[in-house]
């Protein structure tokens, strides 16, 4: 696999899945993924919403019902 321009290898064209995979299994990196458990309701969208509100919130809020 050829190298990018600045000499490093690409990690997704290098198994990077198995990669990330690893790296939060071991601890050194940490997801920010916390799940908003019940039923999509006013008061469990308050509940997701308030971390964004009190600036506590990393990344993006995704909603799937």
């Amino acid at each position: 696999m050829p190298p990018s321009r600045r000499g490093t290898v690409d990690a997704a064209s290098a198994g990077g899945e198995g990669l990330a995979r690893d790296l939060i299994g071991e601890g050194i990196v940490r997801t920010t993924l916390r799940p908003v458990p019940g039923k999509v309701d006013a008061a469990t969208l308050r509940r997701a919403h308030e971390p964004i509100g009190t600036n506590r919130a990393r990344g993006k809020s995704v909603l799937v019902a």
